[in-house]
Formats: structure tokens, C-alpha cells, sequence
């Protein structure tokens, strides 16, 4: 080992691995000369250099050794709800990480925008080794581009909570939606309820889709009316709004479905507002559960958000160190959720059922 006061440096590197200092300098170059070197000869200098301290530069280390421990979660810019104000966002970073943390991985959150992915700057990202694969957080139509080219190029990717489902290369990890809207749709019905208005946003969203069909499905089965209006602006105005206009008819709903928490408690406002009371006059349903200490506490689902992140993550690991003795896994996964018995939801009263 080096116990001069002086810096260690290829020099140093070189004698001890045993080659010239052009192969070290190649090797630790930083750039696409580093691929040049053989493998077996890339160990040898990666010994040396752990023997003796010495760190070569970041952007060198990533190309050196063909990995950088380093993740990157991408949440797309162009959509319509602020996603990083999201709560289930923020939930499935905690998880996604949690995961990262245990495996010695660092977590890198990018927000991307049109330019980013028109410029397919996220090729750069990953061809020059600054993260070592990717987890996109809700994925939708519009971003079927760059899910498409990181296929591609078989680099390791991860769709947590998205529109794409059986994609080549490219898992997702998704929540039950159709079921959690089936499990809301059928309680209503079990509480007598035949007048349903369901309020739904983003209807393009995968989510939205399967949580309609659940409800859709119920009620056809119960021959019980749906009425379908969609949202446009903000998720708690625009509910609130649509709420007010619903519940002044004369064939008004006795029970109201929000697609999510953030709009059920517009519903719940915009009753309110009407001087109903919720649920003696008017029942509500959310979906997600990311206000448990809303009160009163809100009839909903609860959707497993950071076991999307600690899961996606998971796949993701496999994907770029597989198992050679294993099989990784490639299929989608759909976590279940569970119904969650709040204090929005009762008995219909009405006297025309």
C-alpha cells in the first residue's frame, strides 16, 4: 500500500495491477475508450484501486465499472394534476425509497418535460451510465415514445401506476382499480342505493377507465342508474361544482362516487353547500385513502401506494443484476386493495328508491 504522503495515482494503479499506465488511464478515462479494456483487466485495475484508496473521478467510476448504483424515478411533466403534490406519489417514493436503501442504491427523482424526452435525453442518461435503469411513474398515452425507445435498447425499466399494461421488456406494477370501484359500487347497492352518480377526471387514464367499468358493471347487474359526468379543471372545484348541479335535480342521486379522496371531499363540499348533510342526505365515496384523518372519515379504498414503490423497485433490481439461477419476472403485477368502512356511506332513506 502506498504510505507515502503523496498522492496515489496511475502510476501507483498501474505497477500494482500489473499493466502500462495507457491501459489505466484508458480504463479510467471516463469516456468510450474505458470499453476498450478487456474485463478480466478492468478487475485487475479495480483491485489495485481499492487497494491503495484511490477514486477516480464519478463520471470515470459509472463508465468503469458499467454500473452506478444510482436509480432514477421519472414523473412526466405533461399532465394535467400537479404530480408532485400528489399524495400517492409521495407515498410510493417512500416505498420505491425504502427498497433502495437496503440494496445500496441511491434514488434520483426527475421530473421530465416535453423537450426532455423530445431531445430523448433520457437515452444519455442511461447509454453514459448516470443511473443504471428506470422507474416512470404514471405513464400514459403520450408517453408511449419513451417507453418505447428505452425497450428498445433493453435498458432496465420499471412502470409503477400507469396506462401500460404487457409491455415487452418492460413490467408495471399497478393497483387493482376495477376492483376497489367494484368493492364501493357494491356496498352501495347493499345499502339500497339506485340512483348512483359517479364523478370521474382524466377519463383517458387507465385508472379512471377500470374504475368506472367496476361501477358501471355493479350497476348493471343491480339494474340500478348510473349517471357518468366528468370533471374538468381542478379535481376538488370542478367536483364541487358538478356536485351542486346533480344534487339540485329532481331525480338527484342518493349516493355519489368520486373517482378519488381529492374529489369526494369537493362532493362533500358542494353538498354542503346545498345545505344536504353527508351521509343522512346525500352518500359519498372516494378512492385511494390518502386522507385518513379526514373527518368524517371518508368511504373509500385503500390503495397500497408504497408497495407499488418497493415493488417496482424489486422488479427493477432484478432487471439489472438478474439472477443467473433465477427466472426474472416479467409479468405485470396487480396489488389488491381493501375496502375501507368510513363514515360517508349509509343506508338509503329515500322515499323513492
Amino acid at each position: 500500500m502506498n504510505t507515502s504522503r503523496r498522492p496515489t495515482s496511475i502510476r501507483d494503479i498501474a505497477k500494482a495491477a500489473g499493466v502500462s499506465v495507457a491501459t489505466v488511464s484508458r480504463a479510467l478515462s471516463g469516456d468510450d475508450k474505458s470499453l476498450l479494456v478487456t474485463q478480466q483487466t478492468r478487475e485487475k485495475i479495480a483491485k489495485a484501486c481499492k487497494k491503495l484508496n484511490y477514486y477516480p473521478n464519478i463520471h470515470a467510476t459509472r463508465l468503469f465499472f458499467a454500473k452506478s448504483n444510482t436509480i432514477a424515478f421519472v414523473v412526466p411533466m405533461d399532465h394535467s394534476m400537479p404530480y408532485l403534490a400528489d399524495p400517492n406519489l409521495s407515498k410510493t417514493l417512500a416505498g420505491t425509497a425504502q427498497v433502495a436503501g437496503q440494496h445500496g442504491q441511491q434514488l434520483v427523482l426527475m421530473q421530465i418535460d416535453d423537450a426532455f424526452v423530445s431531445s430523448k435525453q433520457y437515452l444519455t442518461v442511461l447509454r453514459n451510465r448516470s443511473v443504471d435503469g428506470m422507474i416512470i411513474w404514471g405513464a400514459c398515452d403520450n408517453d408511449r415514445t419513451l417507453v418505447s425507445e428505452i425497450t428498445k435498447e433493453r435498458w432496465p425499466l420499471v412502470l409503477a401506476n400507469g396506462n401500460f399494461v404487457n409491455q415487452p421488456h418492460a413490467p408495471s406494477v399497478l393497483v387493482d382499480n376495477h376492483g376497489g370501484a367494484t368493492l364501493l359500487a357494491r356496498r352501495m347497492i347493499e345499502l339500497g342505493h339506485r340512483r348512483i352518480a359517479f364523478i370521474i377526471t382524466d377519463s383517458h387514464f387507465r385508472a379512471a377507465e377500470e374504475r368506472l367499468r367496476g361501477f358501471k358493471e355493479v350497476c348493471q347487474q343491480a339494474r340500478a342508474k348510473l349517471m357518468v359526468v366528468e370533471a374538468d379543471g381542478d379535481p376538488h372545484d370542478s367536483a364541487a361544482a358538478l356536485t351542486r348541479e346533480i344534487l339540485s335535480r329532481d331525480d338527484r342521486p342518493t349516493a355519489v362516487a368520486a373517482m378519488n379522496d381529492v374529489m369526494a371531499l369537493g362532493v362533500m363540499a358542494g353538498a354542503r353547500q346545498l345545505g344536504l348533510r353527508v351521509p343522512e342526505d346525500v352518500s359519498v365515496t372516494g378512492g385511494d385513502d390518502i386522507f385518513p384523518l379526514n373527518f368524517p372519515r371518508l368511504t373509500t379504498f385503500c390503495a397500497p401506494m408504497a408497495e407499488i414503490g418497493s415493488q417496482s423497485m424489486q422488479k427493477l433490481l432484478e432487471r439489472i443484476a438478474p439472477d443467473p439461477e433465477g427466472s426474472m419476472e416479467t409479468e405485470d403485477t396487480i396489488l389488491p386493495v381493501t375496502l375501507v368502512e368510513g363514515q360517508t356511506l349509509s343506508w338509503n332513506m329515500a322515499k323513492d328508491k
